[in-house]
């Protein structure tokens, strides 16, 4: 029964283990897309995946040969693994920071689009109205020179011309405008010029909600909080792919003497008769005994759930239980 609870609990360990490994490979998956579309743009689609593969394989690489391992010679893996985690952050980040930027000039072009439909509207208003003006013109012209000693067609072709300068003025004015809000300039010639007005869809709705709150709230761009946000889960990501690893390491033995027990035939084999939680607690408290006498311990001194293990090693290889106990410390 407890050699059952045990093994279901070593499966669940693994099992665990392997969830963590997974999560971590796929956050690192995230972070290769953002990498890969950033030097896509750069370099092309072939040097992008290359450089994408070089560094994501260095990074995992890195990680999980520390993170499976502990041993003092693989620490080197980590300031390698902060200088490529970080070239993968300024990729991701900067990835971010091209998708906030494209939208920008997509909805930038969208708004000058709609400038340039209602100029060419306003044009085209103006246009009727000054062909009506010189026809207006025309007659009072026709007329005073008619009644050449009338004042009134005189003054009336004054006023005329006048009022045909001001309508060509003013749409030259219009026209050569060049407004700096185009969200606030649109919105309000549309509702200035009588012109028919796409109704908002939702998604532009809740946009102008979000970057109104922004505004008010923290005094902030929907461009920088863009920004911002892909900084952020640029940040967690990264620190994510760190702690999954590890996660998907824990509970190993770390160092030399661990891969030695991890290894050993003879030590697997009083795992499976008494557990390995027994077997570590009676190498870890023999060894210190065994240093001070080259013997192993009296059963007398052991505790009552490591003593079947003393027990078990009565006939057991003397050379190969010294050379555990010479490398456990206990």
């Amino acid at each position: 029964m407890e050699n059952n609870r045990e093994t279901g609990s070593k499966l669940l360990a693994v099992i665990v283990k392997a969830a963590f490994a997974l999560l971590a490979l796929g956050f690192t998956l995230i972070s290769a897309l953002n990498g890969l579309e950033f030097y896509k743009i750069l370099f092309g689609f072939q040097t992008a995946v290359l450089i994408t593969s070089v560094f994501e394989t260095a990074r995992v690489a890195c990680l999980f040969r520390f993170a499976g391992s502990g041993s003092r010679r693989d620490w080197i893996a980590i300031p390698i693994y902060v200088v490529v985690a970080g070239v993968c952050a300024f990729a991701s980040i900067n990835s971010f920071g091209a998708k906030v930027a494209r939208q920008g000039y997509a909805e930038e072009a969208a708004l000058k689009a709609q400038v340039e439909m209602i100029k060419k509207s306003y044009a085209a208003k103006m246009e009727d109205k000054l062909k009506a003006s010189n026809k207006d013109i025309v007659y009072a012209e026709a007329m005073t020179a008619q009644f050449p000693e009338s004042d009134y067609w005189s003054r009336r072709l004054g006023q005329l011309v006048t009022s045909r300068d001001a309508v060509k003025a003013e749409r030259d004015a219009f026209l050569s405008e060049t407004p700096e809000d185009l969200e606030k300039w649109v919105n309000a010639k549309v509702a200035l010029l009588g012109l028919k007005s796409e109704a908002p869809s939702k998604e532009s709705e809740e946009m102008r909600s979000v970057t109104s709150t922004l505004g008010e709230t923290w005094k902030m761009s929907r461009a920088r909080a863009q920004k911002l946000v892909g900084v952020i889960v640029t940040i967690t990501i990264e620190l994510s792919i760190l702690l999954l690893a590890f996660l998907s390491a824990g509970g190993r033995r770390r160092g030399e003497n661990a891969n030695v027990m991890e290894s050993n035939d003879f030590i697997t084999g009083l795992n499976e008769k008494h557990g390995e939680k027994a077997v570590r607690k009676f190498f870890a408290a023999a060894a210190v005994h065994y240093r001070k006498t080259g013997k192993l311990p009296p059963l007398r001194r052991l505790s009552p759930g490591i003593r079947p293990v003393a027990r078990a090693l009565k006939n057991a290889d003397g050379k190969e239980i010294a050379l555990i106990l010479r490398g456990n410390k206990g």
